[in-house]
């Protein structure tokens, strides 16, 4: 990370949690912000939605992440799929809304992991 700087730092700092988690790899950045405030949303959550549609995360068991994330206060967009894909494996997945309603995708194929699944 030499020689990068965080251009947004001091942007709403006020706004911000105190913790933002900021990952890099080659060229990309991506920075998660908790806001004190939650302007409200216009439309219903979309995964199809033009622009920023929603994040996928690889997890061991699907279903718990999902009960987790509702204990939370986020909700369902659907049910937990479950589809085999030939020659790939089974997969099962699901779509929701965290607590501050951005879209997530979870995901686990036959429990066997492309990148290293996130534990619940």
């Amino acid at each position: 990370m030499a020689g990068r700087r965080n251009r947004s730092a001091g942007r709403q700092a006020d706004r911000h949690s105190p913790a933002p988690a900021r990952i890099w790899h080659d060229r990309l950045t991506l920075e998660l912000f908790e806001y004190v405030e939650q302007p409200a949303r216009p439309e219903p959550p979309a995964a199809n939605r033009p622009g920023y549609g929603h994040m996928a995360f690889e997890v061991s068991d699907v279903e718990a992440v999902r009960s987790r994330i509702l204990e939370c206060g986020g909700q369902d967009l659907g049910v937990p799929v479950v589809h085999p894909l030939p020659g790939h494996g089974t997969i099962t997945f699901t779509y929701m809304t965290d607590p501050e309603g951005n879209i997530l995708e979870l995901q686990s194929w036959d429990g066997v992991s492309r990148y290293g699944a996130l534990d619940s």
